[in-house]
């Protein structure tokens, strides 16, 4: 799944950062952030497994001011088609199919740049011209 954490809606300067690991000395950033929604809240986003603890740290940007701050969080499960390997197979000489994603992600090493991307697999019927769009999206 997906984890979006933000601090929207506070009245300081705040970073946000995630975090794994089980002591000080062995922690790992996974996300971080200081500045986001054009102001002065942080927000991060960042794919999750399940059973997975993860470390949030919010702290004040500026020295000498304090919290509070708002933390705000959410959990999204991911597009049955978001891996490439998980790809949605697709049929036929033409056709049309709803898709949304609103809620993936973009894969390590992902060709093609852009974000937040979903994957079909289709088998061409015959040899010829094939044509697909995204009209109407």
């Amino acid at each position: 799944g997906r984890a979006d954490f933000d601090t929207l809606g506070s009245d300081n300067n705040t970073t946000l950062r995630i975090y794994q690991g089980t002591d000080m000395t062995n922690i790992i950033l996974i996300a971080s952030n200081d500045t986001a929604f054009g102001g002065i809240e942080s927000a991060v986003q960042f794919t999750v497994m399940a059973g997975s603890q993860y470390l949030v740290r919010v702290a004040t940007y500026d020295a000498g001011t304090s919290l509070p701050a708002l933390l705000n969080w959410d959990f999204h499960t991911l597009a049955v088609n978001d891996n490439f390997a998980d790809a949605t197979v697709i049929t036929g000489a033409s056709g049309a199919m709803d898709g949304d994603n609103t809620v993936s992600g973009t894969e390590s090493g992902e060709p093609g740049g852009g974000l937040n991307s979903i994957w079909h697999s289709w088998t061409a019927p015959a040899t010829g011209k094939v044509v697909f769009d995204t009209l109407g999206s």
